[in-house]
């Protein structure tokens, strides 16, 4: 039976990571998914090509997810890259559609989000009732600490791909905001023998998301980038902190955070000032559970007994 009613917002066009965490949630019975909105990636990402519309690419590549999960779910559009603006509110199906399940909601309503938050934004800007229903769960954003990996900047991918409606939601004081940043989600890593060892002789579900990691690693080597071993399923943090809390009193027991004064945001990604609320800051997520629940439901294991 289903125990936490959610939203998943993620760039399925860009990173297979976020085709992990949809199809993990999808195979979550606990999970009753209201809708999937589809965001845009980071505009002119060479790892990425979305061929003008990563929008349209999102929404395509996560047909054969819901074909071999054999689920389905309500699907949103949200703005594409050329779409962008925070200047006014814009009413659409995606808008009306966020709008209603936060007006309706008559508990806490999660919101999964694994790219940008352009549509948070617009969805905080329009100003609905019973905003703070809403439990915001965001992978993004620089550290904390202001210690950046080796080539990395305040600038983190999501964050970059529109730091303004970074800003507009960390602003907003109504919403309960989870934080998993940059330090946090790199832990979420995977190794390439782990993979074919869990995945290789799996389902068809399980094979096709292998597949995904192989085109990127194809990919990036035409970029010039060699990506070793291993890799980064740093979407998988939505699944773990929404659907796979403690049984009794639930909360993610086995990872660790902090609960902050909200900071403000700034264009660049840096972190500013206090601002009104609070803000739980993840520093140790349990990948084990996270990693061993995934392969197992993958493998075709419930998680029902």
């Amino acid at each position: 039976m289903p125990r936490t009613k959610l939203i998943i917002d993620n760039d399925f066009g860009g990173d297979p990571d976020g085709l992990f965490q949809l199809a993990h949630h999808l195979l979550s019975p606990s999970a009753e998914i209201l809708g999937v909105v589809h965001s845009h990636v980071m505009p002119n990402d060479p790892n990425w090509p979305t061929h003008g519309d990563s929008v349209a690419k999102s929404i395509a590549d996560t047909e054969a997810i819901y074909d071999l999960s054999g689920r389905s779910v309500r699907n949103f559009p949200g703005l594409s890259e050329h779409q962008i603006q925070h200047d006014s509110v814009i009413s659409d199906q995606t808008l009306d559609f966020l709008v209603s399940a936060v007006e309706s909601s008559t508990e806490e309503l999660v919101y999964a989000c694994g790219g940008p938050m352009t549509q948070l934004a617009r969805l905080v800007r329009a100003n609905p009732k019973n905003l703070e229903s809403l439990r915001v769960l965001w992978i993004g954003g620089s550290e904390y600490s202001g210690k950046y990996p080796p080539g990395g900047s305040s600038f983190e991918y999501n964050l970059a791909a529109d730091p303004e409606s970074v800003s507009i939601v960390f602003a907003n004081p109504s919403l309960q905001l989870w934080h998993i940043p940059r330090d946090s989600y790199r832990n979420c890593v995977v190794s390439f023998s782990e993979l074919n060892a869990r995945l290789s002789e799996s389902t068809p579900l399980a094979k096709h998301l292998l597949e995904t990691i192989s085109q990127v690693k194809i990919r990036t080597a035409a970029n010039g980038i060699d990506i070793g071993e291993t890799y980064c399923l740093g979407d998988s943090p939505l699944v773990l902190l929404s659907v796979l809390e403690n049984p009794f009193e639930p909360t993610p027991g086995g990872s660790e955070s902090q609960d902050l004064p909200r900071r403000s945001v700034g264009l660049s990604g840096e972190y500013g000032p206090e601002v009104s609320g609070r803000t739980k800051v993840f520093s140790r997520l349990d990948t084990r559970l996270m990693f061993e629940d995934m392969f197992a439901k993958f493998g075709g294991f419930n998680g029902s007994l």
